[in-house]
């Protein structure tokens, strides 16, 4: 296992499912020391239609390591921004913890870092359980790839001729949606 409170900024990636209910989430996790300040900025930095917060297990009980959520798509209406704020931000929750739960993360690495998550929310999203289930995957599994370095060079180099993603595939294959 990596030391992750080594002074370096993790990363990670995940995209679980497809259409309107997908979920796509971006990760850095890393020590108070190497990501604090960049977290502290991007919590006290709001902009029209994205408003970063933290995320909560419930009121009042902030989970660990401390989170601040950045929407990717600006909100559109209350039935999007309640997505997020509800089903998104418990998603994100229960998947950074059960990263700890499960041994991801210690307890001490957790207590001494930081996460920046940043989710995509499809304003055409219109099943806040699915939202939720997804989330918590993405967030999990982009913190799995974060903490065990799964996002090398070597591998990306190695993949090239097959790049692709869920809004274009240059073979023409592509499954989602624009």
């Amino acid at each position: 296992m990596i030391n992750l409170l080594d002074g370096k900024i993790r990363i990670g990636e995940s995209f679980v499912s497809l259409g309107p209910n997908a979920a796509h989430t971006n990760v850095m996790l890393g020590s108070n020391e190497a990501l604090g300040a960049i977290w502290a900025s991007i919590l006290g930095s709001p902009r029209a239609g994205h408003a970063p917060f933290m995320a909560v297990l419930e009121p009042n009980r902030p989970i660990v390591p401390p989170t601040v959520i950045v929407n990717k798509a600006a909100v559109v209406n209350d039935f999007h921004g309640n997505l997020l704020w509800g089903a998104v931000q418990a998603g994100v929750a229960r998947g950074a913890t059960r990263a700890i739960a499960d041994g991801l993360l210690s307890r001490e690495e957790a207590e001494e870092s930081v996460l920046v998550c940043a989710v995509w929310v499809n304003p055409a999203a219109d099943d806040e359980r699915l939202i939720f289930e997804r989330n918590d995957e993405a967030v999990y599994q982009a913190l799995e790839r974060a903490i065990k370095g799964l996002h090398r060079a070597h591998e990306n180099v190695s993949a090239i001729d097959g790049i692709h993603n869920p809004f274009f595939d240059p073979r023409g294959t592509a499954e989602g949606e624009a």
